[in-house]
């Protein structure tokens, strides 16, 4: 497995925009200005994705980051952090196919992420979280995108109080408009 440790963007990574080549033709994600405020827009191939638009605010604009890549004969798969308003980061797991509408898995949490593929269709996401006691927990993730399934469970806590539905994420299609 391919692990990668995924914390906050750094301001390098990109300057409010992203580009990235999949199997099924270019994404882009740019924060724009509009009568709504700043919002990151996402198109794949020229096809507006507005079901993965997001606020933008200032300080966010810098940090729309690619975190892993990962290429199959039928799949592109990439994994981004995304910062929104609030200072909050969200962690998606975006499957781009040949054939169909891209499906997401995303976190909506500022906690920082780790994980890789198991095999072509398989990811593991790790995820730190914490509250304001103090109590730490790991939520791993598991998605199969060929079974379109998605299991999570805690895998370690300092308080065993804490339970599988502290996790929580889903998987679901990414229509085009």
């Amino acid at each position: 497995m391919l692990l990668l440790a995924l914390g906050w963007p750094d301001a390098a990574a990109a300057q409010g925009r992203l580009e990235v080549a999949t199997i099924a033709g270019q994404l882009r994600a740019v924060c724009l200005e509009g009568r709504h405020g700043t919002v990151a827009t996402y198109a794949l191939n020229g096809q507006r994705l507005t079901s993965l638009d997001h606020g933008c605010t200032e300080g966010a604009r810098s940090g729309l980051a690619l975190r892993g890549t990962w290429e199959s004969p039928r799949a592109t798969t990439l994994l981004m952090a995304v910062p929104a308003d609030e200072g909050l980061l969200y962690h998606r797991l975006l499957r781009v196919s040949a054939d169909g509408a891209p499906l997401l898995m995303e976190l909506d949490a500022s906690f920082p992420v780790s994980g890789g593929r198991l095999s072509t269709n398989r990811f593991r996401l790790v995820q730190y979280g914490r509250n304001e006691d103090g109590d730490e927990w790991d939520c791993q993730y598991d998605v199969d995108f060929a079974m379109r399934t998605l299991s999570w469970r805690v895998t370690r806590t300092t308080d065993p109080g804490i339970a599988d539905w502290i996790c929580g994420a889903e998987l679901r299609d990414v229509p085009f408009d």
